[in-house]
């Protein structure tokens, strides 16, 4: 399931943080510093409404790292930002793509975006479209059979992975599942920043969780150096390796239960971590490889569970660390 978040601070700082470290000595140990932050209302297009919002998810930096592109689901297009001087970034333009802005890459001076334009959760819609950076132009589209939620190239961008959630209706029998059509994975060449749609190939990930076995909700996606894809199913509680050369899954596991302490789980409009859950299921949102053995998960639930933490895991599907709550206990102490 989707998510939104506004804190685009927070991205921008993160992003230029390389940049910021290039250019300020820290006094000691590594930190994030942040330089700036621009509202995303100050890039949105010129007709908006007043009363629309304007958001930035999902992220990605030029090959140079001077121009910062975002997702902007609520305006349905994608933003640039200038980080030529990391401390004064600027709009940059603003393309709009034809529906939800959900995820985007960028490759060859170009911007490959995730787009969903589903009416109906029983048969969802999308597209891909592909931006031309220096013309700020949409100059070529790829239809896709579903709802696309999160893409990622392997490392020598020739190969593109794109999530195909086809995500539930929350309001439809109190969001239970299963709820058809299942999810997908669909790999795409690409050439030159361009994906080739004639060269399409899906994977199943049908059958391979515990949770809504024949409805699987694929969340995100990143490719490590060995073209070897982690593929989080958030709904279903389980984590999915696929070889992006060989077009198949070579491996997954369940994402398993944690047990919570010191956590608030009263509604009473009251911060009062002191309670505790037993068997959370993990039910992992974002994902990232650390090194070619080794990824992380946010453990964010949207389903049944949510630890609320993150996990970093082996490729063979054990946990190596699980910091639960150990943010949120930190901020409360």
């Amino acid at each position: 399931m989707k998510t939104t978040r506004t804190l685009f601070a927070i991205a921008v700082a993160l992003s230029i943080a390389p940049a910021a470290q290039a250019q300020t000595k820290p006094a000691s140990g590594m930190f994030f510093q942040r330089l700036a932050y621009l509202e995303a209302v100050r890039n949105a297009p010129a007709d908006r409404k007043k009363d629309a919002k304007s958001v930035a998810e999902i992220i990605a930096a030029s090959e140079d790292g001077m121009l910062l592109a975002y997702t902007d689901g609520e305006q349905n297009g994608i933003g640039l930002i200038d980080l030529r001087d990391p401390a004064k970034p600027l709009p940059a333009g603003f393309i709009p793509v034809g529906g939800e802005a959900t995820s985007l890459v960028i490759s060859h001076g170009k911007i490959i975006a995730a787009v969903d334009t589903t009416t109906d959760f029983a048969q969802p819609q999308g597209h891909l479209a592909v931006i031309d950076i220096p013309t700020r132009t949409v100059i070529d589209r790829c239809k896709l059979h579903g709802q696309p939620d999160s893409v990622a190239l392997d490392k020598k961008a020739r190969q593109l992975v794109v999530v195909m959630e086809n995500q539930r209706d929350e309001k439809r029998n109190k969001g239970a599942m299963p709820q058809y059509p299942g999810g997908t994975i669909n790999i795409l060449p690409v050439r030159a920043g361009v994906p080739d749609c004639t060269g399409m190939h899906p994977v199943s990930l049908t059958g391979l969780a515990d949770i809504a076995t024949d409805d699987p909700e694929p969340e995100f996606v990143k490719v490590n150096s060995k073209g070897i894809a982690v593929v989080s199913l958030q709904e279903n509680n389980h984590i999915a390796l696929i070889d992006v050369a060989k077009r198949k899954v070579i491996h997954h596991f369940s994402a398993g239960k944690v047990d919570l302490k010191e956590v608030d789980t009263r509604r009473d409009g009251v911060i009062a971590p002191k309670d505790a859950l037993q068997g959370v299921l993990r039910e992992p949102d974002a994902v990232a490889w650390l090194d070619d053995t080794r990824f992380v998960t946010a453990n964010e639930g949207d389903y049944q569970g949510g630890s609320r933490g993150f996990s970093i895991w082996n490729v063979n599907g054990k946990v190596n660390t699980t910091a639960a709550l150990s943010l949120t206990t930190k901020r409360f102490a």
